[in-house]
């Protein structure tokens, strides 16, 4: 399973100042692997960090004092298609189905974890792949709840 993050608005909220929250990436990490218990499923950040912040993202998760780690499941980025600066409606399903394409990954069985539906395609946010965030909150008990179901729908 791939699983397209982003980082802002998912594990960093407004009350974060930078950084990534704990609680929030403790979250998602037990999400994951509540959904994959075998680790089977590879991380491809789809955020705007992945322009200059990649090394952070890896560091900032790499917390061995909570017993979490995404290096082994990261495998990459998405490509960056700006057309336009600031917001670009449908930007980011552009991007992922880009990614997509270049890696010749033909399997529905993907995860989009945003807080931006703007930045989407309507037809992705409506899909069955799609786990909106709120970004106000970040991803909480209710993300996971919405993740951990799509991904057995998407497992069966």
């Amino acid at each position: 399973m791939i699983i397209f993050l982003d980082v802002d608005g998912v594990l960093n909220t407004p009350r974060c100042n930078g950084g990534i929250d704990e609680v929030l990436l403790t979250e998602l990490h037990n999400s994951l692997h509540q959904a994959f218990p075998q680790g089977d499923f590879g991380i491809v950040m789809s955020s705007s960090w992945r322009e200059d912040m990649v090394n952070d993202f890896l560091s900032l998760t790499h917390r061995p004092d909570l017993g979490i780690s995404f290096k082994k499941n990261f495998i990459g980025v998405t490509p960056y298609l700006c057309t336009q600066p600031g917001l670009d409606p449908g930007k980011r399903s552009l991007e992922i189905h880009r990614w997509l394409e270049l890696t010749g990954y033909t399997s529905n069985r993907y995860i989009i974890i945003d807080d931006m539906p703007a930045w989407f395609d309507p037809q992705d946010v409506k899909s069955p792949n799609f786990v909106l965030v709120n970004g106000d909150l970040g991803f909480n008990k209710e993300s996971s709840e919405n993740l951990i179901r799509k991904a057995q729908q998407l497992q069966r």
